[in-house]
């Protein structure tokens, strides 16, 4: 297991971890259209820094360098107040920072790209819409070809493919991130942003939604960078963890997940898996103790 300190030089994914390219049959099983060559979805944070005034400035992200390898699964994790979604609106495009600098594929992020996508909480759909033109939109509005016929392959990926005229609010909260996930997935983003996407549905549901999440990853690879408070979702799913501090948000340790554990999916059942939780749980527990404690 690899757990490193906070550093402000960039902390690089396991030389182990090689840039994976998208399966071709599962490009064409999805009918997805040629969007470049070679791998997508690399991701790098320069010495990033968000601050934000209450009465004086504070750090909301300070000093963060991280790099992400194409179609890697980074988990992030800590205390509520410790800058995870913050980093996750810097790599978005939805948040420019302080000092510092977000890339992707060596383009630096100012604004929203449809090299990323978002997947919420809440699932965000259009409520005036039908599933099918939800998941179409995307598509649609940067000019794919047959954007409806890529959106009904997308719902067939993630089992909603009956339910392409049904209306968002007809649905349960699991089939509606669903349709999220296929919404964010339709336009063939390099990265994937998940903040909390499974926080708001029932244990079984939720269960449900991360097998989807692993199948879905070993077709179609994108590169996921994904928001958690659950450990063992983090640990269920992610190639590697980032546990961030507090006041301000710093990387705390980062764990090489598939250096300790059995592949994803598998990992519940893994004699290792019980340690690594106590010990992310401590780490956790550390930056919880200072918030308690102000």
């Amino acid at each position: 297991m690899l757990i490193l300190g906070h550093s402000t030089s960039a902390i690089a994914p396991p030389a182990s971890l090689q840039p994976v390219g998208l399966p071709q049959q599962a490009r064409d099983e999805a009918g997805l259209q040629a969007v470049g060559k070679g791998p997508r979805g690399a991701i790098s944070l320069r010495k990033v820094s968000v601050t934000f005034a209450r009465g004086r400035h504070e750090y909301a992200v300070r000093d963060v360098s991280l790099d992400v390898a194409p179609g890697e699964f980074v988990a992030l994790v800590g205390p509520s107040g410790c800058g995870k979604t913050t980093l996750l609106n810097v790599i978005g495009g939805m948040l420019q920072p302080s000092s510092g600098s977000a890339s992707i594929d060596g383009q630096l992020v100012r604004e929203p790209t449809p090299a990323c996508n978002v997947v919420f909480q809440q699932h965000s759909l259009f409520a005036w819409m039908t599933v099918l033109d939800n998941v179409a939109f995307g598509p649609r509005a940067l000019g794919f070809v047959a954007p409806e016929e890529i959106a009904r392959r997308f719902l067939k990926l993630v089992g909603l493919d009956d339910f392409a005229d049904a209306w968002p609010a007809t649905l349960s909260g699991g089939m509606q991130q669903r349709v999220a996930i296929a919404r964010a997935l339709a336009t063939q983003p390099g990265v994937l942003l998940m903040d909390e996407p499974f926080g708001a549905l029932d244990a079984q549901t939720r269960s449900i939604m991360q097998e989807e999440v692993l199948r879905l990853r070993v077709g179609l690879q994108p590169t996921v960078i994904f928001v958690t408070h659950d450990i063992d979702e983090a640990l269920l799913l992610a190639d590697r963890i980032v546990v961030m501090s507090v006041n301000p948000g710093t990387l705390k340790a980062v764990i090489d997940v598939n250096a300790q554990l059995d592949v994803p999916g598998r990992r519940l059942q893994d004699q290792a898996f019980i340690g690594l939780r106590q010990q992310l749980l401590g780490l956790i527990r550390e930056e919880s103790l200072k918030v308690f404690n102000q």
